[in-house]
Protein backbone atom coordinates (compact mmCIF):
# COMPACT_ATOMS: atom_id res chain seq x y z
CA UNK A 1 0.00 0.00 0.00
CA UNK A 2 1.35 3.41 -0.98
CA UNK A 3 1.92 5.96 1.76
CA UNK A 4 0.66 9.53 1.27
CA UNK A 5 3.32 12.12 0.37
CA UNK A 6 4.54 14.49 3.04
CA UNK A 7 3.91 18.13 2.24
CA UNK A 8 4.82 21.31 4.12
CA UNK A 9 5.90 24.86 3.37
CA UNK A 10 9.38 26.24 3.97
CA UNK A 11 10.32 29.80 4.80
CA UNK A 12 12.45 31.71 2.32
CA UNK A 13 15.57 31.12 4.45
CA UNK A 14 14.80 27.39 4.75
CA UNK A 15 14.35 27.18 0.99
CA UNK A 16 17.74 28.83 0.44
CA UNK A 17 19.34 26.33 2.85
CA UNK A 18 17.65 23.46 1.05
CA UNK A 19 18.89 24.74 -2.33
CA UNK A 20 22.43 25.06 -0.93
CA UNK A 21 22.33 21.32 -0.10
CA UNK A 22 21.23 20.26 -3.59
CA UNK A 23 23.48 17.86 -5.44
CA UNK A 24 23.96 18.20 -9.21
CA UNK A 25 20.83 17.09 -11.08
CA UNK A 26 18.79 16.71 -7.90
CA UNK A 27 15.35 18.30 -7.52
CA UNK A 28 14.37 20.15 -4.36
CA UNK A 29 12.04 17.28 -3.45
CA UNK A 30 14.84 14.72 -3.77
CA UNK A 31 17.16 16.96 -1.76
CA UNK A 32 14.57 17.26 1.01
CA UNK A 33 13.95 13.50 0.97
CA UNK A 34 17.70 12.74 1.09
CA UNK A 35 18.31 15.14 4.00
CA UNK A 36 15.29 13.85 5.92
CA UNK A 37 16.36 10.23 5.43
CA UNK A 38 19.87 11.09 6.55
CA UNK A 39 18.52 12.75 9.70
CA UNK A 40 16.37 9.70 10.38
CA UNK A 41 19.40 7.43 10.17
CA UNK A 42 18.72 5.95 6.77
CA UNK A 43 21.89 5.14 4.85
CA UNK A 44 22.46 7.33 1.80
CA UNK A 45 22.35 5.64 -1.55
CA UNK A 46 19.97 5.39 -4.40
CA UNK A 47 16.36 6.03 -3.46
CA UNK A 48 15.39 2.51 -4.54
CA UNK A 49 18.04 0.77 -2.39
CA UNK A 50 17.61 2.30 1.04
CA UNK A 51 18.95 0.47 4.07
CA UNK A 52 17.98 1.38 7.59
CA UNK A 53 20.19 1.19 10.64
CA UNK A 54 18.90 -0.57 13.68
CA UNK A 55 18.15 1.43 16.81
CA UNK A 56 21.18 0.12 18.72
CA UNK A 57 23.51 1.29 15.95
CA UNK A 58 21.90 4.74 15.90
CA UNK A 59 22.33 5.01 19.67
CA UNK A 60 25.93 3.80 19.47
CA UNK A 61 26.75 6.31 16.72
CA UNK A 62 25.32 9.17 18.78
CA UNK A 63 27.16 7.99 21.91
CA UNK A 64 30.42 7.88 19.94
CA UNK A 65 29.86 11.45 18.74
CA UNK A 66 29.13 12.66 22.27
CA UNK A 67 32.11 10.75 23.67
CA UNK A 68 34.37 12.37 21.10
CA UNK A 69 33.01 15.84 21.95
CA UNK A 70 33.51 15.28 25.69
CA UNK A 71 37.03 13.93 25.16
CA UNK A 72 37.96 16.95 23.04
CA UNK A 73 36.57 19.35 25.63
CA UNK A 74 38.38 17.64 28.51
CA UNK A 75 41.66 17.47 26.58
CA UNK A 76 41.47 21.19 25.78
CA UNK A 77 40.79 22.07 29.42
CA UNK A 78 43.61 19.81 30.68
CA UNK A 79 46.03 21.32 28.16
CA UNK A 80 45.08 24.82 29.31
CA UNK A 81 45.71 23.81 32.93
CA UNK A 82 49.06 22.23 32.06
CA UNK A 83 50.17 25.45 30.36
CA UNK A 84 49.18 27.43 33.44
CA UNK A 85 51.01 25.01 35.75
CA UNK A 86 54.15 25.18 33.62
CA UNK A 87 54.00 28.98 33.69
CA UNK A 88 53.76 28.90 37.50
CA UNK A 89 56.73 26.52 37.75
CA UNK A 90 58.89 28.82 35.61
CA UNK A 91 57.82 31.99 37.44
CA UNK A 92 60.54 33.06 39.92
CA UNK A 93 59.53 32.58 43.52
CA UNK A 94 59.39 35.75 45.59
CA UNK A 95 59.61 35.85 49.35
CA UNK A 96 58.01 38.51 51.46
CA UNK A 97 60.22 40.30 53.92
CA UNK A 98 59.13 41.45 57.33
CA UNK A 99 59.42 45.13 58.04
CA UNK A 100 59.80 44.47 61.78
CA UNK A 101 61.95 41.96 63.55
CA UNK A 102 60.39 38.85 65.00
CA UNK A 103 60.01 39.11 68.78
CA UNK A 104 59.15 36.08 70.91
CA UNK A 105 57.64 36.12 74.41
CA UNK A 106 60.96 34.80 75.70
CA UNK A 107 62.74 37.86 74.30
CA UNK A 108 60.29 40.12 76.13
CA UNK A 109 61.06 38.41 79.47
CA UNK A 110 64.76 38.94 78.96
CA UNK A 111 64.29 42.65 78.20
CA UNK A 112 62.25 43.29 81.41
Amino acid sequence: MSKPPISFRLSEDELILLESNQQPGESLSLTAARLLRKQLGVVDGSVDKLETKNLNQLIQDRMDELKSDVNSYVNNRVNELLVRIEALEVKPKTTTRRSTSKVTPKDLEVQS
